[in-house]
């Protein structure tokens, strides 16, 4: 776990840069240290599993995802939950789903098998006939630290933390013997800690089949489904 909260992460920065005028900056370095950090690797404590924040709407194409806590940065899976029927749906790329969905609407609604996601939205196809529950399963960005008492959501980092928060004011201040040593600093304590994320002894691995795209639903009436017809 954390154990520096923001306040004493702002301290800590202070004193390792010699500096106590740079407290308001500081302060916002430190979220600027928490996106750098997050960028560079894919951390565990970030992966989040969720299906209290949406459902679809009957004959409605979208999904928002803008006020789901955390903030939803890559979106790993995504599980539409209808019983025995319940399936992973398979993600298209934007602007693959523009040229082959010119008007979705032209298609008859049913249990969406496809999704992409445009901004803070996630577009379904075919567009669902009902309600359903959806399980997300994304990484997530750390939420922003606002009051002195915040823990990060990053944990075991505080060494790696207050080094990036440092590195930021070292930017800041334009002094390039400080952003050499920070950054050479922050380079190894990174390298060290997704070493650390990336252990894990008991996962084996088991090759799978290659999915050319079309995905795993190319039953029924697949001469209709844009999806599946485009793939060559």
């Amino acid at each position: 776990m954390a154990i520096l909260n923001r306040g004493t992460i702002v301290t800590e920065v202070e004193n390792v840069i010699d500096r106590s005028d740079l407290t308001t900056q500081i302060q916002t370095y430190v979220d600027w240290a928490q996106k750098r950090i997050t960028r560079a690797h894919p951390w565990q404590e970030l992966y989040n599993f969720d299906k209290t924040s949406l459902d679809t709407v009957t004959d409605t194409e979208t999904v928002s995802i803008s006020s789901m806590t955390p903030s939803v940065r890559v979106i790993l899976s995504l599980i539409l939950e209808d019983g025995a029927s319940s399936r992973k749906l398979v993600k298209v790329l934007p602007r693959h789903w523009d040229k082959i969905l010119s008007d979705p609407s032209q298609y008859a609604s049913a249990r969406s098998s496809w999704y992409t996601k445009k901004g803070s939205s996630l577009y379904l196809h075919p567009i669902p006939g009902a309600v359903y529950d959806l399980w997300i399963s994304f990484l997530a960005w750390p939420a922003l630290l606002t009051a002195d008492g915040d823990i990060p959501d990053l944990t075991d980092k505080d060494d790696l933390i207050v080094t990036a928060t440092a590195l930021e004011a070292a930017y800041a201040v334009g002094d390039d013997a400080d952003i050499k040593m920070w950054e050479a600093r922050y380079k190894r304590l990174l390298g060290e800690a997704i070493m650390s994320d990336m252990e894990d002894p008991d996962w084996s691995p088991v090759a799978r089949g290659f999915d050319s795209g079309g995905g795993a639903y190319n039953i029924g009436e697949y001469w209709a489904n844009p999806f599946v017809n485009e793939v060559s």
